[in-house]
């Protein structure tokens, strides 16, 4: 049975953190992962990172939901956006998203949340 999974991004002004729901350790392909955002008043955005050099150790690259988001594509967030997982993943071979939102058509990172990183890891962990 396909699992669910949320990842809620959480606004504090210009500053944000991740925290992440229903977190079972791996994910699957036929998963659901969930994105929300609180956003004040600005629609935030998530952005699988692309690398430059070497992935970080227990990272994996580009996106869990490829070829619906790919990594490096801008995916506005609003109230809520789901995706399915096509990658499976675990929390020690994750794929790392950051957060932020669009100023002038440029994607701009949310500042980090004192001791929160403004991005997030599917499957996790959140820091």
């Amino acid at each position: 049975m396909p699992r669910k999974f949320i990842h809620n991004i959480i606004v504090f002004g210009l500053e944000a953190r991740v925290i992440t729901q229903n977190s079972t350790g791996a994910l699957a392909p036929g998963d659901s992962v969930t994105f929300l955002s609180d956003g004040d008043g600005d629609i935030s955005e998530i952005r699988y990172k692309i690398f430059s050099g070497a992935v970080p150790p227990n990272t994996q690259a580009g996106s869990p939901f490829e070829p619906a988001l790919l990594a490096g594509t801008r995916q506005p967030v609003g109230t809520g956006i789901t995706f399915t997982v096509t990658k499976a993943c675990t929390d020690a071979n994750h794929f790392t998203f950051e957060c932020g939102r669009d100023v002038g058509n440029v994607f701009k990172p949310w500042a980090n949340h004192p001791h929160h990183p403004a991005m997030g890891n599917t499957p996790g962990p959140d820091d």
